[in-house]
């Protein structure tokens, strides 16, 4: 018997089951696929926060520092293993390229390093 059960072992999923469980509920987490993580989260960008200029904001620290946590959390407490990746991002014109390289040094000057 339990008192919930938790269709799908993605971050959110997890998450619940974990909290509700730690909380003292009865918990049965329900996957399709053959571990946790496998569908929708893994391909998600491994973002939860997106930060933005100003990137000294209070809300870009926070993003970063909540992106920080997220990884944190999925693999220490959860036990689910993360990758980290470069995104790639594509340009089609000479413009979108000269603007991708420009925001790449800007990024690579102002975000702190990990």
């Amino acid at each position: 018997m339990y008192d919930v059960a938790v269709v799908g072992a993605g971050v959110v999923g997890l998450f619940t089951a974990y909290e509700l469980a730690r909380r003292g509920a009865r918990v049965v987490l329900l996957e399709a696929e053959r571990g946790p993580g496998l569908g929708v989260t893994s391909r998600q960008a491994n973002v939860v926060h997106v930060v933005q200029p100003p990137l000294g904001s209070l809300k870009s620290r926070l993003c970063l520092e909540g992106n920080r946590a997220y990884r944190r959390r999925v693999a220490v407490e959860l036990g689910v293993r993360v990758w980290e990746t470069s995104t790639i991002i594509a340009a089609t014109t000479v413009r979108g390229t000269l603007w991708l390289a420009a925001a790449a040094l800007y990024l690579r000057a102002r975000l702190p390093r990990e």
